[in-house]
């Protein structure tokens, strides 16, 4: 991955972005700036082409490289549908001994927080078991395989509604941080800049569960449930999102300090 970021320098995210109207990226980091580049790349079928690709019901599906089923590709944007939500995201996970949610840099629960503890200074992951340990709604619906809401997500795969990308009041960008954002992956700063847009109904949808090999993602999915099996329970649907308020969000250490390599 590192290698495919070199191509992108600082001169050409200087260009996209101040064509774009966001703020130069050589202010930012340049390891979120680039990616934040790259995908805003693969929305340029919606930016550039819009009277064309622009219907009302359009729904993007980025997908990393994570080890995905069909089922999890269909059951994503089925329940955004059905729940009338902006962004739905699975759960990814690495290990198996246990494994343990992945992409804590990024994912912020209703609250604010990190779905699970991760007490600075060390940010260590020794409490990644207690996931949601501050926020009982998720915590319940997660347990009983239920959509919740959160603040943001992306964790591997993510459907979210084309609209603000066509109107062009949303991309993918760094944080800006002379105007005092903290520092945060380009997924969480295209989640609050979906909040600010008025596109806050944002949720995980736990019985798609996600590893980056297949083996390991099999074994996940035997034991939490291939989301095919819990889709069909009637009650599997159930009311996600509502109207909230989020009054802080936590700010996130260095990107190296959060990615752990397992």
């Amino acid at each position: 991955m590192a290698r495919g970021l070199a191509s992108c320098t600082v001169k050409q995210c200087q260009k996209q972005t101040k064509n774009d109207g966001f703020a130069l990226c050589s202010r930012m980091p340049l390891k979120l700036t680039a990616l934040a580049t790259l995908r805003n790349l693969a929305l340029a079928p919606l930016t550039t082409n819009r009277p064309r690709h622009a219907h009302p019901d359009t729904a993007v599906l980025f997908l990393n490289d994570v080890a995905a089923c069909p089922d999890d590709l269909l059951e994503l944007p089925h329940q955004r549908r059905a729940q009338a939500a902006d962004m739905a995201c699975a759960l990814d996970w690495i290990g198996d001994d246990p494994p343990v949610f992945y992409d804590s840099y990024v994912a912020r629960a209703i609250n604010g927080d990190t779905f699970f503890e991760i007490p600075a200074p060390s940010v260590s992951w020794a409490r990644a078991a207690a996931l949601f340990w501050n926020e009982p709604v998720a915590r319940r619906r997660f347990a009983a395989h239920r959509p919740f809401q959160v603040f943001a997500c992306w964790n591997g795969p993510v459907v979210f509604t084309a609209r603000p990308v066509v109107e062009g009041s949303v991309r993918f960008r760094g944080p800006r941080a002379e105007r005092g954002e903290c520092h945060a992956g380009e997924p969480q700063v295209f989640c609050k800049d979906m909040w600010w847009e008025g596109y806050g109904r944002i949720m995980v949808v736990p019985g798609v569960d996600l590893e980056y090999s297949v083996e390991k993602g099999r074994a996940i999915k035997e034991s939490t449930g291939f989301a095919s099996r819990l889709a069909v329970d009637e009650n599997y649907v159930g009311a996600a999102a509502g109207p909230c308020q989020v009054y802080a969000v936590v700010c996130g250490p260095e990107l190296a300090a959060l990615e752990r390599d397992l």
